[in-house]
Order: structure tokens, then C-alpha cells, then sequence
């Protein structure tokens, strides 16, 4: 054992500051982000965020190992009175001879590198190394860069049945081997004084620890297998028993999968002599050995997905089916396909793999406009039950996000351009999880932000419902929400035995009314389970024949603009010119649309399309 002394540091409060509990681990809790994929995704984001310059790939290695326990440790013995004092000391640290710990080492990254003094930031410089250990709220990240809020680090904390967690880092700029650990608790009292509710592993006024005889202790004590490589070695003192070796593999797999099969990422998991290397060649294998119960893909046929994922992300350039950039405030149209519209369709019909790229353009106030893109993957599996779905943000799966339902389809939508990288970066919420156009200063930032967000997040859905057309055929039904139709005659028929009486009439959702030169939809007073779709047709009533049949882009056009479509409680996914597709999220639901000629009478059919 070295003799380092006490090198945990706990502030004391003075007459007049604030007494603070954090509770920046309520961010991370949220939907299907278990501890182990909190860490996950924040551990890997941070590693491919500080990929070294000229470098495609990069390795993160996972060991959990146990060391023996000790009265005079150096790393426990000057942090546990200070987390007994919070009544934050799980009974199993007391009862175990030994202490657990995870050590996550990246590889081919930069390490922690930028200034270390305050002072050096004052001078206008930035660098991971200050933003890592010493700012909370405010992060450097922009661009392609994940993170965004730091707040990210608070996942290694909840990791830890401890609180706390160290970092080791070899930085490529200058070399240097610097090692501090951070404590997040709460502002407590020990003996006799208030302590606030973090605490540093440091040395002489917080300083990073540089000494060779502890560096070398710690990396044996810990098994940090790094060896003179640039990079971040962080150490997880007593995992939750969340983490654990299984729950490693499937989280990587899940919310990593787009870089390990585009060849940006490996990823190393140790346990004793169990070793399990997740990489582009075997990432099928691998998903197909593992036990999905009670994880996010449970009952998913996983090797189908991965056969999905796989042929999408490794899809050759030459099959980009390019849209149109679209005008003004983006939607979703027929008219963004321009003539591939017919030969997408029936691709999409024959159960084939479409890459589809989206221009969108991104304006930031104060900047000139910027072209962008984003990737639309799709392929029609009447096999399914419900639609598999997946956001990509820079390598990073924004994992809430569900817009297709019961739509069996597979799709697959990557943001990696730099412009719409930073615009949905700027949108997504501390967790990384959604992309909300209420996010702080995201608003503010960009033109058009609201219209251009619901745009890109609602794109898979609208292409869908541009794709996915009824059959052709009779549609005996197509009156049933109708208006300015004169009362039926009764046809004649043969005397005999009158006919049974018909059944009863369905109970019908939606209720349309006639307005001044257009027409209204709201929910009925039938109970409906929402979220639903309803699929909108609209004609001009014609003498003879079908009224749908024999439309024509010289009667009106919805997405030519000189309609009017209102929507309260709802939004419009797919806009054809004499259809379109409603999301209804609420029970005020209500759509007018507005601007026909009121001297024709107009036919509506509405349907009820479960999501």
C-alpha cells in the first residue's frame, strides 16, 4: 500500500452559501435508459466525440474486476465517512471484504487534453480536460459532437454505488498522465461542520494527481491496461448491480450499433476469462446469442433486425434515391419525389431496401443558410407486427422517439451531416433522448426552427404514408363520411322475400362538417384510443362515376399552399394533392381545411389508420 494520505478533498461551506442536493440524475431517468445504458452512452459518446484527427475507428474496453479492502485505503478511506455522513453507503461496501469496480478505457482518442488551471480559460481557451472535471450545465460541445448540456457526467456517479468515479488520462497534446476522481453526494455535516455536496480525489488545491508512484498504483490496482496510449481511463468504484457483463453487451448493441457496423467503433467486454469483442464481422452473432427479456427488444426477431441494420448502414452510395429540396417552412410531399414517385412506390411495395436522402435547409440567425441532408433507410415487412424504428444523431441513438406504430415497416433515420447534426443537437434533451423543439435557446437559435424539427422527426412517418398507398380498386365504403350529397334513391329490386335488415351501423370516430369554403373534422363522442391516424381523401362531387377516380390537380391542390390546413391536437404527416395523412394526439382534435370553390360540392373520406 503507498502512503498517499488522504487525497479526498470535501469543501466547507461558509455563513451564507446555499445548501444544495443535485438531482441532475432525474435527467438520465427516463423511458428505456437503465443505469447501464445511462453509462453507455455517455461513456462512448464521449470517445468517439474525442476521436484523434485522421483516425476512422476507435476502441473502448470494459473490465470489471475486485480488489481487497483496506482500513487505510487511499482511494475509500478519506471519501466513505463523508458518504456515511449522507446515509448514502449501500450495506453491502460494510459486509464484502472486497470492492468491485468497472474500468472503461477508450483508445485512438485525444484524452483529456486543453488547459487544467481556471486561469488558462480566463485567457479564452477550452478544452475537454476543464469541461470534463470542472463545469456542470455548461458544455464546449457543438457540431457532430453528442453531448451538449453537461450534464452527461452525472451518469458515471449514478453508476457508482459509491457516487463517485476517477479518470486517468494520458492526453495526446502534451502527454501529461493526470488522474483526479470526483464525488457527487450531498451537502452534509461531518464532524460538526457542513461540508458542500461534492468532493475531488486531487491533489494540493485541487491540482491533478501526477505523481508516478500513485499513477502506477492505481493503474495496477485497477487494471488499466493503458500503456503510454493518448486516451480516458475511467474508473467505476461498486457498479450498481444494473450493470453487469450481460447488460453491457445488449447496451452497446442497442444504442451503438450504427458505428460498430460502420466500422467507427469496437468495443471490448472483459469479466475474468470471459472476453466478448463487438465488431462489425460478428455484431449479428453476438445480438443473436443474447437474452432480450425485459430489454427494449424484447420479442424482436433480432436477427432479421440486425440483417436490416446491417444491409442499410453498408448500403452502397450509387442507391441514394435523392429528394427534392423543399421550400419555406419543410413538409413532407408527392412533389419532393419529383418522377421517381411511381418507381419508389412499387420498390417499396416489392418489400425492397430504400435509401432515400432528405435535403433540408438549416438557417441559424445571424448566419448564412446551409444545405443539408439527412438519410432516410425504409423497407416494407408485412411479417411484423409493429414498425422497428431508429434514430441516429451522430452515431448516438435518440432511443424515445416513435413515430410509425403498427406500420410494418423497418426504418432507419441518420443524421451525420454537420449542419442538421448541430440543429437536432441543439434540440435534443440532456439525456439525448428526443429532439424537442422547446429545448432552451433552441428556438431562439434557428429560422423556422419548430417547422424544420417537426419536419425532420416526423419525415419517416410522412414517407411512409406517401409509400404505403391503399390497393386500387372498388370502394364500396368511400360515402360513408360524405356531405352536399343528395338524399339516395333506393334501386328496385326483384319482389320476393324481403331482405334481412342491415346490420347495425359502426360507430363512426370522426365527425365532418361543412364550413365556409372547405370542411371540418373532429373526434365523435365515441371513446377513441389515442395516439391515432386518420387517412383524409377530398374530391369535387361529379354526376356520374367515382368522384376520387376522376380527381384532378386543376380542381385544388393541397400542397400547393393556396389551402388552408389548421390543425389543433394533431399534425400533418403526409400531404398528398388531394390527400393527406393526421396524426391525432389529442382529444380537442380538430382539422379545418379551407380555401375550395364554394360553388362545387365536395366529398370527404375520412379513416381511421391504427398507429
Amino acid at each position: 500500500m503507498i502512503g498517499v494520505g488522504n487525497m479526498w478533498k470535501f469543501r466547507k461551506l461558509t455563513e451564507g452559501e446555499l445548501e444544495r442536493d443535485p438531482h441532475e440524475a432525474e435527467f438520465f431517468n427516463v423511458g428505456d435508459i437503465d443505469p447501464a445504458a445511462s453509462l453507455i452512452r455517455e461513456i462512448i459518446q464521449n470517445s468517439l466525440d474525442a476521436m484523434q484527427s485522421g483516425t476512422n475507428s476507435i476502441r473502448v474496453r470494459f473490465t470489471f474486476g475486485k480488489h481487497a479492502k483496506s482500513d487505510d485505503d487511499p482511494y475509500y478511506g478519506g471519501l466513505i465517512p463523508h458518504i456515511e455522513s449522507c446515509e448514502l453507503l449501500p450495506e453491502v461496501y460494510s459486509t464484502n471484504d472486497g470492492v468491485c469496480f468497472l474500468t472503461i478505457e477508450d483508445f485512438e482518442t485525444t484524452g483529456l487534453d486543453g488547459p487544467v488551471k481556471r486561469e488558462e480559460i480566463k485567457e479564452g481557451r477550452s478544452g475537454n480536460y476543464y469541461n470534463f472535471w470542472l463545469c456542470e450545465g455548461k458544455s464546449l460541445k457543438s457540431g457532430q459532437n453528442a453531448g451538449r448540456w453537461g450534464l452527461g457526467k452525472t451518469a458515471y456517479h449514478v453508476a457508482s454505488a459509491l457516487r463517485s468515479f476517477w479518470g486517468f488520462t494520458i492526453r495526446q497534446d502534451d502527454q501529461r498522465r493526470l488522474l483526479l476522481g470526483k464525488s457527487l453526494l450531498k451537502t452534509h455535516l461531518y464532524k460538526g461542520a457542513t461540508y458542500d455536496y461534492y468532493g475531488y480525489f486531487a491533489g494540493d488545491d485541487y491540482k491533478p494527481i501526477e505523481g508516478k508512484e500513485v499513477l502506477d498504483d492505481f493503474c495496477r490496482r485497477f487494471a488499466i491496461t493503458r500503456n503510454g496510449e493518448p486516451g480516458l481511463s475511467v474508473v467505476i468504484p461498486m457498479p450498481v448491480k444494473d450493470i453487469n457483463y450481460d447488460a453491457i453487451i445488449r447496451s452497446v448493441i442497442i444504442h451503438y450499433f450504427f458505428p460498430i457496423i460502420k466500422g467507427m467503433l469496437v468495443v471490448e467486454v472483459n469479466h475474468d476469462s470471459t472476453q466478448t469483442i463487438l465488431n462489425a464481422s460478428i455484431l449479428r452473432d453476438i445480438a443473436r446469442q443474447q437474452d432480450w427479456e425485459n430489454s427494449p427488444w424484447t420479442g424482436q426477431p433480432v436477427d432479421s433486425l440486425m440483417e436490416f441494420l446491417e444491409d442499410a448502414i453498408t448500403m452502397p452510395s450509387a442507391k441514394i434515391i435523392s429528394l427534392q429540396m423543399p421550400e419555406g417552412t419543410p413538409k413532407m410531399t408527392e412533389q419532393l419525389f419529383a418522377d421517381k414517385l411511381e418507381e419508389v412506390r412499387k420498390l417499396f411495395s416489392e418489400n425492397k431496401l430504400l435509401w432515400l436522402r432528405v435535403p433540408v435547409k438549416i438557417k441559424e440567425n445571424g448566419k448564412p443558410e446551409v444545405n443539408s441532408h439527412f438519410d432516410v433507410y425504409i423497407q416494407k415487412d408485412e411479417s411484423l407486427s409493429k414498425s422497428d424504428e431508429f434514430y441516429i444523431r451522430a452515431g448516438i441513438t435518440i432511443s424515445e422517439i416513435k413515430k410509425l406504430g403498427n406500420r410494418r415497416v423497418r426504418a432507419l433515420l441518420s443524421a451525420q451531416d454537420g449542419a442538421v447534426c448541430t440543429f437536432l443537437g441543439d434540440s435534443e434533451s440532456p439525456a439525448h433522448t428526443d429532439w424537442k423543439e422547446r429545448t432552451e435557446n433552441f428556438q431562439n437559435k434557428y429560422h423556422r426552427a419548430s417547422g424544420t424539427l417537426r419536419f425532420i422527426k416526423s419525415s419517416m412517418q410522412a414517407i411512409v404514408g406517401i409509400l404505403d398507398q391503399p390497393p386500387p380498386g372498388l370502394e364500396r365504403n368511400f360515402l360513408r363520411d360524405i356531405f352536399f350529397i343528395p338524399e339516395s334513391v333506393e334501386e328496385e329490386g326483384p319482389v320476393g322475400k324481403p331482405p334481412p335488415p342491415p346490420p347495425p351501423p359502426q360507430p363512426q370516430i370522426f365527425d365532418v362538417s361543412r364550413i365556409l369554403g372547405g370542411f371540418r373534422i373532429k373526434l365523435s363522442n365515441e371513446e377513441v384510443n389515442l395516439p391515432t391516424q386518420t387517412f383524409i381523401r377530398i374530391a369535387y362531387d361529379i354526376r356520374r362515376g367515382n368522384p376520387f377516380s376522376n380527381y384532378h390537380p386543376m380542381d385544388f391542390d393541397l400542397t400547393n399552399q393556396t389551402l388552408n390546413i389548421n390543425v389543433v391536437g394533431g399534425d400533418v404527416v403526409a400531404l398528398g394533392q388531394n390527400h393527406l395523412r393526421v396524426s391525432v394526439r389529442e382529444d380537442n382534435f380538430e382539422i379545418q381545411v379551407t380555401g375550395f370553390d364554394n360553388h362545387r360540392d365536395l366529398i370527404v373520406d375520412v379513416r381511421e389508420e391504427r398507429q
